[in-house]
C-alpha cells in the first residue's frame, strides 16, 4: 500500500515540476506526438527485420516472465501431487538455475570463438527450434 502511495506522489510532482528538455527544435513542420507514434509504427510494420526482432524479444521476454513468476508454484503443485510433504530446496533450485545459466553462457562464448556467425547462428536457431 505505502508503494501506491510513493508511486502516486511520485507521479504527481513529476507532472507538476519537470520541465523536459526537448533539445533544439529542428526546422520543417511541427510534428504532434501521435504523428511520430504512427511513424514509428509505420516503420516497424514496412521493415520485416525489425519486426521480426521485436516479436521475437517480446515473446522471449514474455516466457522469461512467466517462468520467473510461476516456477515455484509449478514446483509446488507438482510436490502436492507427489504427495510428498517435505519442503521444497529452493535455495539449492534456484542456484541450479543460476549455474546453468553460467554454464550455457561459457559454452555459448566457446563455440562462437570456434565457429562463424553463420554456423552460430544455425547452431542457435536449431537448439530454440528443439
Amino acid at each position: 500500500m505505502a508503494s501506491v502511495a510513493c508511486s502516486a506522489i511520485a507521479m504527481f510532482l513529476i507532472s507538476r515540476r519537470w520541465k523536459e528538455n526537448y533539445g533544439t527544435k529542428q526546422a520543417g513542420p511541427a510534428t504532434s506526438s501521435l504523428a511520430d507514434v504512427k511513424s514509428g509504427i509505420r516503420m516497424i510494420v514496412g521493415d520485416r527485420r525489425i519486426l521480426s526482432l521485436g516479436l521475437t524479444s517480446t515473446f522471449f521476454e514474455g516466457a522469461m516472465y512467466l517462468f520467473v513468476f510461476f516456477w515455484s508454484a509449478a514446483l509446488k503443485s507438482a510436490r502436492t501431487r507427489s504427495g510428498s510433504d517435505e519442503e521444497l530446496p529452493f535455495g539449492l533450485i534456484f542456484s541450479s538455475f543460476m549455474c546453468a545459466m553460467m554454464a550455457g553462457s561459457a559454452f555459448f562464448s566457446l563455440s562462437t570463438k570456434a565457429h562463424t556467425k553463420e554456423t552460430t547462428s544455425n547452431i542457435l536457431m536449431i537448439v530454440v527450434l528443439l
